[in-house]
């Protein structure tokens, strides 16, 4: 805490286990809630030095460091409480506005959980061990399981069996050039269906709901488990041939599909894991290189597939951890495989 006249150090306290502070606020006169980058919180009392209304106050300027760590009076978050998530929560500290002027500390986290704590004016440290209790927790997926009745998926009226529940949806893309919307589902069958019809039998009632079939589609079938991720390349680049549909799946192997007619053009069958990702090379790579797409799949390999030659051209299957990230350097016809553990590969693409 700094005197914002002059920037004077008031006190200070330093972050434990690593943690770096990421955020805080005034929640009175003389206490802040402060906050690290893992999602705990924690309220300090200030001493009399740092409260302009007090006689003490600048005291301990100039003085050691060591002497101007506050008390601490919460924990709002106990370590216990944690979890493992993809990235760093999120949290801000509201002081209500209107009539009642509630202090809220509120903390949203990537698995679309939202947890609040009521701050009470009169703090004390007697709860310090134990911490602030939450006031109210919520999450996205609680949220939906309380939807009465629940919302029909894209297309459940398409696979509804009798005395069976609707195949699950594991992977779409929306094709706006040809108003159709690609759903890949958990046992292999690709469904293409016009988007607006669609959302028409999920909208609206009317005799269409009574139609068989309704609406029209057209089943793909090729892989034999669920397909992790579809690709529809000419809407990334112009280059490629409107035509093809990519998708890849549990079963290791990526298939090139004619979507209008919805024949199956090529199978390919390099990688040793599930298909994780489908990408598409710059435009500034080689001419080659330009007509394959990127398939990373989950034994740590990387494949270059030309849907020209219908043949893999490059397989960077070396990876010892998981890969996170894929970049390209086309000027020098590199391709850079980044890995969870912060390895760095680079792989030649066309030679």
């Amino acid at each position: 805490v700094f005197d914002a006249g002059d920037y004077s150090l008031l006190c200070s306290v330093p972050s434990e286990d690593g943690q770096m502070w990421t955020g805080g606020d005034f929640i009175s006169a003389d206490k802040v809630i402060i906050w690290t980058e893992d999602g705990q919180s924690f309220i300090y009392k200030l001493p009399a030095s740092c409260i302009p209304a007090s006689d003490s106050f600048r005291i301990d300027v100039g003085k050691a460091v060591e002497n101007s760590i506050p008390p601490l009076l919460y924990s709002v978050m106990p370590k216990e409480g944690k979890k493992v998530l993809i990235c760093p929560p999120v949290t801000r500290f509201f002081y209500g506005r209107r009539d009642p002027f509630h202090k809220l500390l509120i903390q949203g986290d990537s698995s679309g959980r939202l947890s609040i704590w009521s701050i009470p004016d009169d703090l004390n440290d007697q709860e310090n061990m134990e911490g602030l209790k939450i006031t109210m927790t919520t999450s996205l997926q609680e949220a939906f399981d309380k939807l009465t009745p629940r919302p029909a998926g894209i297309i459940d009226q398409l696979s509804v069996m009798p005395n069976t529940e609707p195949l699950k949806v594991t992977a779409s893309v929306y094709i706006p050039s040809h108003g159709r919307l690609v759903c890949g589902r958990e046992d292999g069958s690709i469904v293409i269906v016009p988007a607006t019809q669609t959302a028409i039998v999920q909208l609206l009632q009317g005799e269409h709901m009574l139609r068989r079939g309704w609406p029209p589609h057209r089943t793909l079938r090729g892989h034999r488990n669920k397909v992790t991720c579809l690709l529809y390349p000419h809407q990334v680049s112009s280059r490629y041939d409107q035509r093809y549909l990519i998708s890849g799946g549990v079963d290791f192997s990526v298939i090139m599909w004619d979507i209008f007619s919805g024949e199956m053009k090529h199978i390919f069958c390099v990688h040793g894991g599930e298909i994780t990702q489908l990408l598409v090379p710059p435009d500034s790579c080689s001419t080659r290189v330009q007509h394959c797409i990127c398939s990373v799949a989950s034994d740590h390999s990387v494949g270059l597939l030309s849907l020209r030659e219908r043949k893999c051209i490059m397989l960077a299957s070396r990876h010892l951890f998981p890969i996170q990230v894929i970049k390209w350097r086309p000027s020098d016809d590199y391709l850079v495989v980044g890995c969870s553990d912060g390895s760095v590969y680079v792989w030649q693409m066309d030679t």
